[in-house]
């Protein structure tokens, strides 16, 4: 049975759907301590298509988790970019963690977390190093995913 204060988190989250499965949050969010702006952009969960089936990217049970991860991966990414002097492998290990408590806290079933937090932390530990080698060469800090991986390999040669 779920409890009440879980099912508040549920109802406190107000988000717009936009064009290319992005969505804008309606109000404030707040979520384990964090406050999340009104009008923050995410595209809920980036789950490999062939798991979509399973873990689909806009899963209501997980998206307060999600946005809130989202939210403070884009913090990181915003003080590196500002060139702060901040563990960024550290701080999104830390996002990474409070995904795990804030799927724990939705009640969300201990294989689902773990799977969730496994595939984000798998990606702090070995993409996210490649992002930040690419930061060092360009001054922008843009995810792997979104950057054309030959033009990506062919700056690191050149650099």
């Amino acid at each position: 049975m779920v409890k009440i204060s879980t099912l508040r988190l549920y109802r406190s989250l107000k988000m717009s759907p936009l064009p290319s499965r992005r969505y804008v949050l309606d109000e404030d969010y707040t979520i384990l301590g964090y406050t999340v702006p009104k009008g923050f952009l995410t595209n809920g969960a980036d789950v490999p298509h062939a798991l979509y089936p399973a873990l689909p990217p806009n899963d209501s049970l997980v998206f307060p988790a999600v946005l809130l991860h989202d939210y403070l991966c884009d913090l990181v990414k915003a003080k590196y970019n500002a060139g702060h002097n901040i563990d960024v492998l550290k701080e999104f290990a830390h996002a990474d963690h409070e995904l795990k408590e804030a799927l724990k806290l939705l009640e969300i079933s201990n294989m689902r977390t773990h799977v969730y937090f496994y595939g984000v932390h798998g990606y702090t530990k070995f993409i996210r190093p490649f992002e930040l080698m690419y930061y060092n060469i360009t001054g922008k800090y843009i995810p792997v995913y979104k950057r054309n991986s030959k033009l990506l390999l062919d700056q690191i040669v050149r650099a």
